[in-house]
């Protein structure tokens, strides 16, 4: 005989097949057979979860995910047929996430490519789940965090490596944060001992001076919290001048 069972529920105790023998005597005694094995469900999480950066390009990075093979079933788990993937959703950075190539869903999904429009950092939560779907239902998602998706750009397409500049003349300074909002402070290590007067300046991309500051050279530092709501996305340049002692640093703003 062939027995279905429609519920996934585990045996218990005393479920059992028996079978007898029929004869013109009557019937033998019986022969049980306990169930077992009779709970089939969904394949467990995917083992892993694993990112590559793929395209580095300014404004623009692509990162391919990729899943373990689909898994084989047992006597107790239906095998993966496919596979489920959900697209990162909380802050700015993930919801810029845009399928690059590859299937959200199916057997061929195995791989999919994630381009992401905003260079902002990651939040706790932000996160790619896939998970794999069997004839027995879906089974639970695995999740990797977003890491490393945070990228400044210079508007010609460069990256800013340093916060500090650094000229021959001894002339050290910093910008922090940077990026930044349009609140910063910046911090000028002058080498000139006298008390004096500094000029600051800050120079769009054009050339064009958006703001000047005057601020105090004391004891040879410049120390100085700006605050500029009027500065819009791009790149700027930061020039400071105390007597003859001039030098730049640059600024990236990025709201």
């Amino acid at each position: 005989i062939r027995v279905r069972y429609s519920s996934n529920a585990a045996a218990v105790a005393g479920d059992s097949i028996r079978v007898a023998y029929a004869s013109t005597c009557g019937y033998s005694a019986n022969k049980a057979l306990k169930l077992a094995n009779t709970l089939l469900g969904a394949p467990a999480a995917p083992a892993s979860v694993t990112a590559t950066l793929v395209s580095d390009v300014c404004g623009a990075r692509v990162y391919r995910y990729s899943a373990p093979a689909l898994a084989i079933g047992t006597t107790t788990i239906g095998a993966a047929q496919g596979y489920t993937w959900s697209l990162p959703t909380g802050s700015a950075v993930a919801l810029s996430a845009t399928l690059d190539s590859g299937l959200l869903t199916g057997a061929g999904a195995r791989y999919i490519r994630l381009k992401y429009t905003n260079n902002g950092a990651a939040v706790v939560g932000d996160s790619v789940r896939v998970r794999f779907t069997s004839a027995c239902g879906v089974g639970p998602n695995k999740a990797l965090k977003l890491t490393n998706v945070a990228k400044t750009c210079l508007v010609d397409g460069s990256t800013i490596f340093s916060k500090s500049s650094d000229n021959t003349n001894g002339v050290k300074a910093e910008i922090y944060p940077n990026p930044n909002n349009g609140n910063f402070r910046l911090n000028v290590k002058t080498g000139i001992a006298a008390q004096a007067t500094a000029t600051i300046q800050i120079i769009d991309m054009y050339g064009k001076v958006v703001n000047q500051f005057t601020a105090q050279n004391t004891n040879g530092s410049i120390v100085m919290n700006i605050s500029d709501a009027r500065l819009v996305n791009g790149l700027y340049t930061v020039r400071f001048a105390v007597g003859s002692v001039t030098n730049t640093v640059k600024l990236m703003i990025n709201k």
